[in-house]
């Protein structure tokens, strides 16, 4: 079920945001970025899962403003960077970072 606000023209602050991540709350639709140490480092490796493909790319900045959380992605095969523009309400599926670390870690201890 897409969140709707009560006031369309509401700005949603850091703070709604961050109290909306929980698992249960209102934003937990923005837990993109996937990493067993925690909280990523800006310039780690991700594999990036979207609905049409795949491949792996560094995350060189995250920022949050105006209703949206901007993600500055590069390719770290042909060098080419994207900014990511995410609307805090729309609840549709973009894309997935899954760290790189965690994915060799996971395949080593196999």
């Amino acid at each position: 079920m897409n969140y709707v606000p009560d006031n369309p023209m509401k700005i949603v602050t850091s703070n709604d945001l961050f109290n909306g991540l929980s698992p249960d709350g209102r934003f937990s639709h923005l837990k993109i970025i996937l990493s067993r140490k925690g909280i990523g480092q800006l310039g780690d490796k991700y594999l990036m899962v979207t609905p049409d493909g795949f491949g792996t790319v560094k995350l060189l900045d995250v920022d949050f403003e105006g209703n949206h959380v901007q993600l500055d992605i590069e390719d770290c095969i042909t060098g080419f960077r994207k900014l990511f523009r995410i609307d805090v309400f729309d609840e549709s599926f973009h894309f997935v970072l899954i760290n790189c670390d965690d994915i060799l870690n996971v395949c080593s201890d196999h």
